[in-house]
């Protein structure tokens, strides 16, 4: 039997629904451009997308269409990265029904599903990095791939208290309120960076993003210098600030313009290791994954996402 041109891994529960409502248009339009040449896979857990990019990848798909959000794709990313196989990466194209968005956003992807699907059909491949943290999770070294951000401190606990309110369908209100939240809480970290061979001790940390693209869910722009096909990752340290200044710096973090003020320092590296005496939490693509110790580098053009012809994210 023929490998399927297009393979789909569609998460049905994106979105609070978003997508499974969309499946009849799905299914309509890849049987007028694809005929027969397509599959479509749905999951039914976490976990789900992982295993099944693996399965595709190891039969040789040219393309795989992710349809689902921020942790869909990071998922996907994770069981194509992992996959023990000599077979090249499929393509990856995306159509975003989530809650948070970030990726698309950092790519610079039309926000409506339709143009997102009409950019798989008549797009192009582009190059872009891949993020790679090694970590730990109950005392275990784990490996995980990331897309967009990985966050430590403050943002991944944003991250951990976010589940509520996104359920409520309102992603833009509940990042903002989760994050102004457990900012004014003002927890620092007792956290070592090591950036290369620069060694910097930052013991009165609020958080740190170290990001392959420049937004994150609801729209911030967390840290707007990175670029998903530079060859770097770029980390904004988030240093102890007043609550004051915390309140002003959020409303800031949409126009990306609290980069320009004082309590925030900019690093920019190929990999990051960053450790702590006291429990720190990380989290990628929005998703928690365990605490520090960490080391996160980056792999340069490892991953061809499709894109509108001639855009580069």
């Amino acid at each position: 039997m023929n490998t399927p041109t297009l393979q789909i891994i569609f998460n049905p529960a994106s979105g609070g629904g978003k997508a499974a409502r969309m499946k009849p248009l799905l299914i309509s339009c890849m049987q007028r451009s694809l005929g027969d040449s397509w599959k479509l896979h749905e999951t039914s857990g976490p976990g789900d997308a992982a295993v099944l990019a693996a399965q595709i990848r190891r039969s040789g798909c040219r393309m795989i269409l992710a349809m689902g959000g921020d942790g869909t794709f990071c998922e996907i990313v994770n069981g194509l990265f992992t996959a023990p196989d000599s077979t090249p990466i499929p393509v990856l194209g995306l159509i975003s029904t989530g809650t948070g968005n970030g990726l698309v956003q950092s790519l610079g992807l039309p926000e409506d599903s339709e143009s997102q699907l009409d950019i798989l059909l008549h797009g192009s491949p582009c190059t872009v990095d891949v993020g790679k943290i090694e970590h730990s999770l109950n005392g275990k070294r784990g490996i995980h791939f990331f897309l967009n951000e990985c966050q430590v401190g403050l943002g991944a606990r944003v991250v951990r208290s976010t589940s509520r309110l996104r359920k409520l369908g309102i992603p833009s209100l509940a990042y903002g309120i989760t994050s102004l939240r457990e900012a004014l809480k003002r927890v620092a970290y007792p956290i070592r960076i090591t950036n290369g061979e620069r060694i910097i001790e930052q013991f009165q940390l609020l958080g740190i993003a170290v990001a392959n693209g420049s937004r994150t869910a609801g729209g911030m722009q967390l840290v707007p210098g990175a670029k998903p096909d530079d060859g770097q990752l770029d980390a904004l340290l988030i240093l102890r600030q007043s609550r004051l200044q915390l309140a002003l710096n959020l409303v800031r973090v949409y126009s990306g313009t609290h980069t320009n003020c004082t309590g925030f320092v900019s690093l920019q590296g190929r990999y990051f290791t960053l450790s702590s005496e006291v429990s720190v939490p990380v989290s990628v693509d929005g998703e928690g994954i365990g605490t520090l110790p960490c080391t996160i580098s980056v792999l340069p053009g490892a991953l061809q996402i499709q894109l509108p012809k001639g855009r580069k994210p």
